[in-house]
């Protein structure tokens, strides 16, 4: 690895959640994407792949990129680990926020025009890239007069 390749490992955006009562750090870089791909089968950079992340309908899915999200600065986080402390229901939210901020922090920025740039009618028309959208936020859960004992399941 170049010494720029390194300055730019230490210095990638990393965004702080709190977790078990410790402040860690997210960075979504390359590790992170294929950590996520190995955990899951799917890509971060495919389309509709956001849309799956949401811990009502796949919890494990959610704390797979949680924990990817954590490796390059807290290899020490285990899935176990994080399964114990994400907060479920609206408390889970921050982190969503987090996670959606982090994600979108290594994604290409748009390019500023360059003054010597063709003319937009010579320009081919592209897709503008845009970030993902955010993870889908949890709906409020609503407490079930049962007491624990008669749910089953």
């Amino acid at each position: 690895m170049n010494p720029i390749q390194v300055l730019q490992r230490e210095l990638a955006p990393a965004v702080v959640v709190a977790i078990g009562g410790k402040d860690l750090s997210l960075v979504y870089d390359l590790q992170a994407v294929i950590l996520y791909k190995q955990k899951t089968g799917d890509s971060l950079f495919q389309e509709g792949t956001f849309a799956k992340i949401n811990p009502q309908e796949d919890p494990e899915r959610f704390a797979a990129c949680l924990w990817a999200g954590l490796q390059r600065k807290h290899p020490e986080v285990t899935l176990a680990w994080l399964g114990e402390e994400i907060p479920f229901g609206p408390e889970v939210n921050p982190l969503i926020e987090a996670m959606t901020k982090a994600v979108t922090a290594h994604f290409p920025k748009a390019k500023a025009a360059s003054p010597n740039a063709a003319a937009p009618e010579e320009t081919p028309a592209q897709e503008p890239q845009e970030p993902p959208p955010p993870l889908p936020m949890p709906v409020e859960l609503k407490r079930s007069a049962a007491s624990p004992a008669s749910i089953s399941g």
